[in-house]
């Protein structure tokens, strides 16, 4: 009998994966132990010791096992007296032969007290893995125990605990030497904890990165024999430390500053800088560390609307907002900023502002430039071409060219070695002072000097009547230091002077000798420069009025086109007119509201918004617009008002906000004498609008008013149609609608089908009815139009009395109306009738 009940469990033994030994009761030694045993114990472990991890309660599970025979589920250290194993299972008590024998049936676990069991749990649910490896002076890992949420990456414990996996064979063969370097490093120390990042390779050959924490577990002799090891999973965090340093880089090498600043009730700190704030003159340490901020860099005039604005900004769901501003940098230099703003809110009290900063410092000056060009031209413009310029002041930068005149005197001033100056009407320098170097400085003084300039003054005032130079003495009684005053004229009008000054007896004998011809070459070169200047304006004016006429005709095209098309597709005509007229104004966007007058909104029927501009959609309906169109006084007569300069409406503040607008013009649309819609016409800069762009927007509106009332008008006939065609089925005459073009049958009633036995309807009209005679007169061919014939029908062998109305027809067919009545007279006597 002992014999057989140790053969089933030894077959039990080899069938089980989990690890099963059985041993003596009294002595420990092992009388039966399978593979799965062997890999944890080791192949020449001959006894065990299994006792309770819990010593007070180790007397009461073995009195109790002798009673039950069986115990599980208690967790218990097995010891091969080598090392010891935190061990849980089946433990089952037989005798053979009166000696008493114990099965266990086990599996390894974490070292853990009464709440292992829940720690498991944890364990499993989380991104940490627990493992506990051997390590042998060979090198070798050997897993005797690792957390079941392995599987994260791919992996059971089984092929580990079976062999089939060592620890070394899922770490990344780059890392791998790392890892068992800093082993062997710390078997060498006593250090009994350390930090690794390596990376793992999982099973379906994904990288991925972990952190562990090691603890080395040492024998008796202070050899490391094993670790537990607490592994993380960083992969995210490392994915993301790389994005991150990509994006730093990024940044860095861009003109793009970042900047994100966290406000709490009102008070801002600086959380993040990329490093080329530097660029932009700012002190990237001191924003970092607190000392400074953002808008202590923006100058004093801007700085109040730049903090409000990123205070503020959580109040509004704010994202990408863009505005501009002028910072002072560490380097004293003044910078033009435009920054992007996006607000996320923390809480309640507590928003970060994140700007993306970039200098526009060249852009700005350019624009000024190219802004400060073009009021120059427009000025000069308007002193050539205003009919009011003999009673406007002169300006000597108008028609003439400074430079030319500064070297004239210096020319003049080195041939004749005399002091030179020009100087404008109110006394001040118009030209730099020029002469020989010796008394340079003393002709500099004199110019500066109250008393000279007072008496150089009264001298223009003179020269201004008589237009013929003068001569000073700089000291009364003293004719050796003499001042010559040249006026400088241009059409009889007195802009400048030249002034010629001698300092001792010769040079004032070479001035008195030279200032009539100075005077003389001064007009040639004046009058020369004037008629080249004045023709330089005058072609510039010519060209941009050919400029005005040539967009004055391609306006006139447009409205000429879209009266054209009007007959075929309003909607279509309508867009086209919204988007021509866009690019020819040069504005962001047009938009047509219209609506029944009895609504209190309008609708948003067409709109159009230039390619590149910043702005924010038109709403589909508008109780504003409405509100706008029908109460202003001229916009309700049809008229227009146009804002862009002074202040405006509150309606209008909220419509330019919305549209992002700083110039609008908004013409009024009437139908049947009624206002129904508004032309809006938006400019995202501010302007103000020519006569000629205004009168423009007129014809447009107008032009938009009449396809209106044209689709009015067509809805309502194809209304009418509809009930006429109804009503005609009911009526004793034939009557059918035919398109005068293809003489298709559009339309005929019962009496037609009645007549011809089928329906007409789509076939050719010209097929059973032919058209009347055209009548001929000594004017040529008489147009047919609404008349009155006799017929005869073959195919129905009568004679008809046929009347013809041409009427309207839905998308704008040539289409009419054919009324066909019996005649009384036989097919006989209509054949007579034709034959006479």
């Amino acid at each position: 009998m002992g014999k057989l009940r140790f053969d089933c469990y030894e077959d039990f033994a080899k069938r089980i994966e989990y690890p099963v030994i059985v041993f003596r009761a009294d002595s420990g030694e092992i009388v039966i132990m399978n593979y799965e045993a062997k890999l944890i114990l080791g192949q020449k472990t001959e006894k065990v010791i299994l006792e309770l991890e819990d010593q007070n309660a180790n007397h009461a599970f073995w009195t109790q096992l002798h009673d039950r025979k069986a115990m599980t589920n208690y967790q218990m250290i097995l010891s091969n007296e080598v090392r010891q194993f935190p061990v849980t299972g089946i433990v089952n008590e037989f005798e053979v032969d009166e000696d008493v024998y114990y099965m266990f049936i086990f599996d390894q676990r974490s070292v853990g007290g009464t709440n292992h069991g829940m720690i498991e749990r944890t364990i499993e649910n989380s991104n940490i893995i627990i493992a506990n490896i051997g390590f042998r002076d060979d090198r070798e890992l050997k897993v005797h125990y690792i957390s079941k949420n392995i599987n994260r990456f791919g992996f059971t414990c089984e092929q580990f605990y079976n062999g089939k996996l060592q620890f070394k064979d899922i770490v990344h063969p780059d890392d791998l030497d790392i890892v068992l370097s800093a082993f062997d490093e710390k078997a060498k120390t006593q250090v009994d904890s350390d930090m690794l990042e390596y990376r793992i390779v999982t099973e379906s050959r994904k990288v991925c990165y972990v952190r562990c924490n090691v603890h080395f577990t040492r024998n008796t002799y202070g050899s490391i024999e094993g670790m537990d090891m607490i592994m993380v999973d960083v992969t995210e965090q490392e994915m993301e430390k790389n994005e991150n340093q990509y994006l730093r880089d990024a940044i860095e090498q861009s003109k793009s500053v970042v900047l994100v600043g966290r406000f709490t009730a009102g008070k801002g700190i600086v959380k993040y800088v990329s490093s080329n704030a530097s660029r932009l003159g700012m002190d990237v340490d001191d924003l970092r560390k607190g000392r400074k901020l953002f808008t202590q860099y923006v100058i004093s005039e801007d700085r109040q609307r730049v903090s409000d604005i990123l205070r503020n900004a959580d109040r509004e769901n704010v994202s990408n907002y863009t505005d501009e501003c002028r910072i002072l940098g560490e380097d004293g230099n003044m910078r033009w900023v435009r920054f992007c703003m996006t607000i996320k809110n923390i809480d309640d009290i507590t928003h970060d502002a994140e700007l993306l900063m970039l200098d526009v410092t060249e852009e700005k000056l350019y624009e000024q430039k190219l802004l400060q060009s073009q009021k120059e031209l427009e000025e000069k413009l308007n002193y050539v071409t205003s009919s009011q310029i003999a009673n406007v002041e002169w300006e000597f930068d108008d028609f003439l060219a400074k430079e030319d005149i500064d070297l004239f005197l210096q020319t003049y001033s080195e041939a004749n070695q005399i002091y030179t100056a020009g100087i404008r009407l109110d006394g001040t320098l118009l030209t730099k002072p020029s002469g020989p170097m010796m008394r340079l400085g003393e002709f500099y003084d004199m110019l500066e000097r109250p008393i000279y300039r007072e008496r150089v003054k009264k001298a223009i005032e003179q020269l201004d009547e008589n237009h013929k130079y003068m001569i000073l003495e700089l000291e009364e009684g003293d004719c050796e230091r003499q001042l010559g005053v040249v006026p400088i004229i241009v059409e009889g009008r007195m802009l400048a002077a030249a002034l010629i000054c001698g300092l001792d007896a010769e040079m004032v004998t070479r001035m008195h000798m030279s200032i009539c011809a100075l005077q003389r070459l001064t007009d040639m070169l004046v009058s020369s420069q004037y008629k080249n200047r004045y023709l330089e304006l005058d072609s510039r004016k010519s060209r941009m009025a050919e400029e005005e006429l040539r967009k004055e005709l391609e306006g006139q095209l447009i409205l000429a086109k879209a009266f054209a098309n009007m007959r075929y597709d309003v909607d279509a005509t309508m867009q086209e007119i919204i988007e021509k007229a866009c690019e020819l104004l040069h504005v962001s966007s047009i938009a047509v509201y219209y609506g029944d007058p009895t609504q209190e909104s309008y609708n948003c029927i067409a709109k159009h918004f230039m390619e590149g501009q910043k702005h924010w959609e038109y709403p589909d309906q508008s109780w504003r617009v409405a509100e706008i169109c029908r109460n202003h006084p001229e916009v309700a007569k049809g008229g227009y008002i146009v804002y862009g300069t002074g202040g405006y409406e509150p309606e209008m503040e909220v419509i330019m906000s919305n549209i992002k607008a700083h110039s609008l013009m908004i013409h009024g649309i009437r139908v049947h004498h009624v206002v129904c819609g508004g032309l809006i016409v938006a400019a995202a800069d501010k302007r103000e609008f020519r006569e000629h762009e205004i009168v423009f927007c007129a014809d447009v509106a107008r032009t938009i008013q009449g396809i209106l009332y044209r689709k009015l008008n067509q809805a309502d006939a194809n209304m009418i149609n509809k009930d006429l065609l109804n009503s005609y089925n009911y009526m004793k005459e034939c009557i059918f609608i035919k398109d005068v073009q293809t003489g298709k049958v559009l339309f005929a009633n019962e009496q037609m089908e009645n007549l011809f036995g089928m329906d007409v309807t789509g076939t050719d009209s010209r097929s059973f009815l032919q058209d009347p005679t055209p009548t001929y007169t000594r004017d040529g061919v008489q147009q047919v139009g609404d008349i009155k014939w006799q017929s005869y029908i073959q195919r129905i062998n009568k004679i008809m009395n046929i009347q013809e109305l041409a009427i309207d027809w839905q998308g704008g067919k040539n289409v009419k109306i054919v009324i066909m009545r019996e005649n009384a007279n036989t097919p006989d006597d209509y054949n007579r009738w034709e034959s006479v």
